[in-house]
């Protein structure tokens, strides 16, 4: 059976009968079905020793032998609010805060050697927050005490989330000498109008300059972060921002709706005009993007991201051979992600958790023996099954017909029923097509991926069905 070829007002109908609330399927389960709580008079068990009793290591790996793990470190300062953002941030133009959390951080890293042993870093990505925030200095400070306590890989990447309006050539040298060169940049949009009323006041000048320096450095990645339906776009000035970034050497993009959490209506109505844009129009704002980025030979692998051929990472991703954590796809991936700083979650095999999000809370939760985290998942055997045929139907976009038999032998009757109901759309619209071997995503299906998913997530069919 063919691919599909679809008009934009069917695709735009199939885009509003699919659209609904639910999660990105970076890991599984989502934090919704996380079970532990360290808060009140659940707190029972010592950090320490929940993380010995549930985490399982590899069973050929010595006791001197370093653990292979992704690092994520969250550094979550900002001078500025930008209504927009739904990050876990902390506004401040005091700099005195940089050291002693990067201290903070360090010692948290310390925690997780004395317990888990020797680490080794296949990857490590600052995120935020606004990372260039810190001081070139303090950005020193950090990456030293990070690689003086665990060797990079001889394949080590690192990355960085940037605000280009507050870049230097110092801070890029630095994180160049510690082979930190995938860079993703804070865009969103670039009309002026616009971004001043989301209080981030940004100029296309400004960004030149950014890419300028950034292009510099040998083997350079670079990605842009984008958003619509932010108030007072439309479809000629979203036009605008896509026409000047085709001129500009990005390998990816990633292209997101507007976040609406509960937290951010008062801050955002506070700075500017903020009238949510209607399901209707938010959907044409994405299809006006997503063609003007296929257009410039941008390619959607689904949740958002788009990558162009014209870099060995982006080519082992579309060629289906790359990994997808909460950091978003890269070439490759260990099964550990480990995460430093204030609200970072780390995935390991049988257990997640998530360090507390008050900045306040996550230094107690550092500062001595009784510290822990906000709340923690062992992970069941069902859900490492289903963890890892997330990431083959997202990241391969195809699974043999011998792991969705198995997929559904985990399910309730009315799960099952609910399962079967989706599934059945999904095949009618051929975004799942199916042979004798495999079940595969259709291109057209790539615009349907969290709809996909939803319809193998046993936590998913069991809420709809109540």
């Amino acid at each position: 059976m063919g691919e599909r070829k679809t008009d934009e007002t069917t695709l735009k109908k199939l885009l509003l009968d699919f659209h609904g609330p639910g999660g990105r399927y970076a890991y599984f389960p989502s934090r919704q079905d996380w079970s532990i709580s360290f808060d009140g008079p659940d707190a029972k068990t010592p950090w320490s020793k929940l993380l010995l009793e549930k985490m399982i290591l590899p069973d050929t790996r010595s006791i001197a032998s370093p653990l292979s793990i992704d690092l994520y470190v969250h550094l979550p300062f900002c001078e500025q609010l930008c209504t927009f953002c739904g990050c876990n941030i902390a506004i401040t133009k005091d700099h005195q805060v940089e050291r002693p959390y990067i201290e903070t951080i360090l010692r948290e890293l310390d925690f997780y050697l004395e317990h888990l042993g020797p680490l080794t870093l296949n990857s490590l990505y600052l995120g935020g927050g606004t990372p260039n925030f810190l001081s070139s200095e303090n950005l020193h400070f950090l990456l030293q005490g990070i690689f003086s306590k665990a060797i990079p890989s001889r394949t080590f990447f690192g990355t960085i989330e940037l605000d280009p309006r507050h870049l230097q050539r110092e801070f890029l040298s630095t994180l160049a000498q510690y082979n930190i060169k995938r860079f993703l940049l804070g865009i969103q949009d670039l009309d002026d109008q616009t971004m001043m009323n989301v209080n981030r006041p940004q100029n296309l000048p400004l960004l030149e300059k950014a890419i300028e320096e950034i292009s510099q450095i040998e083997d350079f990645f670079l990605s842009g972060d984008l958003i619509y339906g932010l108030p007072l776009q439309t479809r000629d000035r979203l036009a605008y921002t896509m026409t000047e970034l085709s001129r500009l050497p990005f390998h990816a993009f990633s292209y997101y709706p507007l976040a609406q959490a509960f937290w951010q209506k008062q801050h955002q109505v506070a700075f500017g005009q903020f009238t949510p844009s209607s399901p209707e129009t938010l959907i044409q704002l994405f299809l006006n993007g997503d063609s003007a980025l296929k257009a410039q030979d941008f390619q959607a692998v689904g949740f958002g991201h788009y990558l162009r051929a014209n870099h060995q990472d982006t080519k082992i991703i579309l060629e289906g051979r790359g990994a997808r954590n909460i950091s978003g796809f890269s070439p490759r991936l260990t099964p550990y992600l480990l995460g430093l700083g204030v609200g970072a979650i780390s995935t390991f095999p049988n257990l997640y958790w998530q360090n507390q999000r008050i900045l306040e809370q996550y230094k107690r939760q550092i500062g001595g023996p009784d510290g822990y985290p906000e709340r923690a998942n062992p992970r069941s055997d069902m859900d490492h099954f289903l963890g890892s045929f997330f990431e083959k139907i997202i990241c391969q976009k195809f699974v043999s017909n011998a792991l969705v038999d198995e997929a559904e032998t985990l399910y309730t009757m009315s799960e099952k029923d609910h399962h079967l109901a989706l599934l059945a759309q999904l095949h009618e619209h051929q975004m799942l097509m199916a042979d004798k071997d495999h079940l595969q995503v259709s291109e057209f299906g790539t615009y349907f991926m969290k709809s996909i998913c939803q319809a193998f997530d046993p936590y998913f069919l069991g809420r709809q069905r109540k």
